[in-house]
């Protein structure tokens, strides 16, 4: 009587596991991803700063970071523990807060154009170019104050890039001053020709 033989064993296939690789802005190279502990993957993200009215920005944070997420767990098979936190706010956050608030208290309450609305905002464009302007050498600094469109006229390339070296924020400064320069500038003459309806205070 022939013995009883086991039928053979067919070895499994293995079959190749998906390779994840970022872009790694270092090496400016495709780098394969390797996590420190087998398929644990920790991974933490900067959440939103909750000092204003939520925005696209915010959302966009969130669903982009859920579908990365949900690659990493249901295609790549990572064990992902994912933290995010909300933002801390900071004094420069709250300081703009506050000022967001101020200003729309103010032009909630104007409710026409005239000469103290005109003496306020020329008094605070006044007080924001002394405080951002103060890198500037003193001459040119109180010539903004004090004959703004000569200043403008004085603002060559050279001398903005002179002003960028000095302040990598000048270029944005100028830009807000020249604008709420000219703002005041239209306020007086819309006043000055009888224009001073709410609506004109903020063409």
């Amino acid at each position: 009587m022939a013995s009883r033989q086991q039928p053979p064993w067919l070895k499994p296939t293995a079959k190749p596991v998906p390779v994840l690789k970022f872009q790694n802005s270092l090496t400016k190279t495709k780098t394969e991803f390797i996590p420190q502990s087998g398929r644990r993957v920790t991974w933490y993200n900067c959440g939103p700063t909750v000092y204003d009215a939520s925005h696209m920005g915010h959302a966009r944070t969130y669903l982009t970071m859920d579908i990365i997420r949900r690659v990493l767990q249901d295609y790549f098979r990572y064990d992902v523990l994912f933290v995010q936190n909300v933002t801390d706010i900071d004094d420069k956050i709250i300081l703009r807060a506050r000022q967001q608030y101020l200003f729309g208290s103010l032009k909630k309450e104007t409710q026409q154009l005239n000469e103290k609305v005109i003496e306020q905002t020329q008094e605070a464009w006044s007080e924001f170019a002394a405080a951002k302007l103060k890198k500037l050498d003193e001459s040119m600094l109180q010539l903004a104050l004090n004959n703004w469109p000569e200043f403008v006229s004085k603002m060559t390339p050279e001398e903005i890039a002179k002003a960028t070296a000095a302040d990598e924020k000048f270029k944005m400064i100028y830009s807000a001053l020249d604008t709420s320069y000219k703002a005041i500038e239209k306020a007086k003459n819309n006043l000055a020709n009888g224009i001073n309806t709410k609506e004109a205070t903020s063409e």
